[in-house]
């Protein structure tokens, strides 16, 4: 019987490092944790730990340190090779915290960048009203701003106003 392989899925990595180590034990400690991913067949898309990360004062100490430093992977996993890379970082005395969750869909820093802003605004709608005539009826005009037909766009209606003496 064959083994059902799940297609990789896209994850991020946060882990917060020992903040007592040297730079040069910080760049082995970062590259141990691609290669751990990297073992366990991911494929690792982006790693980050410089700005906005890099070393920062925890909000609560953590195993005794009140620093650490951040560093953040986004790669592609299958779900099996999740649970083999939790262990292990569990068992990394240099990582004092981690988070890993799964994303939606990976983006790639290029691919925020050439994305516009989106809007995720309600259209907007304009109502004015306009007298017609001496006999107290009036003109309501409704326009949107979304993309629609001419006819679509506009809606007139006339109704009577109340008489006030």
């Amino acid at each position: 019987m064959r083994e059902y392989q799940r297609a990789p899925r896209g994850y991020e990595l946060m882990a917060l490092i020992n903040p007592e180590i040297t730079d040069e034990a910080l760049t082995a400690a970062v590259d141990t944790v691609a290669g751990l991913i990297t073992t366990f067949g991911g494929e690792i898309s982006l790693i980050k730990r410089d700005t906005p990360w890099g070393r920062r004062r925890l909000a609560y100490p953590i195993q005794r340190f009140r620093d650490a430093t951040y560093v953040l992977y986004q790669f592609m996993a299958s779900p099996s090779s999740i649970s083999p890379i939790e262990r292990d970082l569990k068992l990394d005395e240099r990582v004092i915290r981690y988070l890993l969750v799964r994303q939606d869909t990976p983006e790639t820093p290029e691919e925020e960048a050439s994305e516009g802003p989106e809007s995720t605004e309600p259209p907007v709608i304009e109502t004015s009203v306009e007298p017609i005539g001496s006999e107290g009826e009036t003109t309501v005009t409704v326009a949107t701003d979304t993309e629609a037909t001419a006819s679509d766009d506009e809606v007139e209606e006339t109704e009577p106003e109340p008489e006030s003496e």
